[in-house]
């Protein structure tokens, strides 16, 4: 496995190690390749819910030599996608929140956070409403929502 690979190239030495760590852990056999039932243990593993035909679906889009494996280089790319994917997610739900934080003060209180639902749904919602919201997600009992109790309320809404 060349650590010079093209999608490996872009990478730093400890990110290329990364890469090879977690490579080596779907390449149960190390055989220098990710086959199918490789990559369906491990998403097993990782609670993940699949069928066959999903899975199937994900073997192809990464497959880009059709050998019906995954080689290092492959890896590399998805994880890559995958990590831009998630960046790009992030940049998203931060948007987002500061569009709600009014006065900028890091933090959705319940006025806040009605304003922007009552914007959002193009309903009128209620103070009251939006403290329940707030409630369910506020692990630090200030009544208010910060970035990372947004995070886990978008998340628990599936919003992105």
């Amino acid at each position: 496995m060349a650590a010079d690979t093209k999608a490996a190239k872009h990478l730093d030495d400890d990110s290329v190690n990364d890469m090879k760590k977690a490579f080596a852990y779907f390449d149960k056999n190390s055989d220098g390749k990710i086959s199918k039932e490789e990559l369906k243990d491990v998403l097993k593993e990782a609670n993940v819910n699949f069928n066959d035909e999903q899975l199937s679906e994900f073997m192809r889009r990464i497959d880009t030599d059709g050998n019906g494996s995954i080689d290092f280089n492959e890896f590399c790319t998805i994880m890559k996608d995958m990590v831009l994917a998630a960046i790009e997610v992030e940049r998203q739900i931060r948007t987002v929140f500061g569009g709600m934080d009014l006065n900028n003060d890091s933090k959705i209180s319940a006025d806040e956070l009605r304003i922007a639902l009552t914007k959002l749904i193009e309903e009128d919602v209620t103070l009251d409403q939006a403290h329940q919201i707030i409630a369910a997600v506020d692990r630090d009992g200030d009544k208010q929502i910060n970035y990372e109790e947004f995070v886990t309320m978008v998340y628990m809404l599936q919003i992105f």
